[in-house]
């Protein structure tokens, strides 16, 4: 009999402390329901918006007679070659390539860095993609990549930090066609 409520009394508790842990579910609510959507979007546009004004800052310090592409990267070409060769997706283009913050810091190279990119194919910055088709071999340009095209809200955990627009100075060196 003794042993009949130890095993009723074991069970109880096992119920109740199964009600609670419902209850406490109940009351954890999933973190996104008190965020404001509009809010975000709105925080975001006003991001935006101060990062273009800092790239036009930029540009029209140093007077480039610069351009506007259709998705937001604000370049200038310095020379041009006359070749009419574009890269396509699956190319590798070859270029030099210099990189900077807008503050002027310089990031990866001291000096110009010989790299490599298969158009569409490979990992790298979204706007260096787009903007690389653009040009023939023996073109040079310098461009502004906004963070979104650049490397992003969190940037690249090591020399670029959230959301920061990239200097490029590049000089399109090959394409190799596929």
């Amino acid at each position: 009999m003794r042993l009949l409520y130890v095993i009723i009394g074991c069970v109880a508790i096992l119920w109740g402390c199964s009600q609670r842990n419902r209850e406490a579910q109940r009351e954890v609510q999933d973190p996104h329901q008190h965020i404001d959507r509009e809010k975000l979007i709105e925080a975001n546009r006003k991001y935006l918006k101060a990062e273009t004004n800092a790239i036009e800052r930029y540009v029209t310090e140093r007077q480039w007679d610069y351009r506007v592409h259709k998705n937001g990267v604000y370049y200038r070409i310095l020379t041009r070659s006359g070749n009419n060769e574009k890269a396509k997706e699956g190319d590798v283009v070859y270029f030099t390539c210099e990189m900077e913050l807008l503050n002027g810091k310089r990031i990866y190279e001291d000096e110009p860095a010989l790299r490599t990119l298969r158009i569409d194919r490979e990992d790298a910055e979204i706007g260096l993609h787009e903007m690389l088709k653009l040009f023939s071999p023996g073109d040079s340009v310098q461009m502004v990549l906004p963070s979104f095209l650049a490397f992003g809200l969190a940037g690249d955990l090591d020399e670029v930090g959230m959301r920061q627009p990239v200097v490029y100075s590049i000089k399109i060196e090959k394409i190799a066609k596929q």
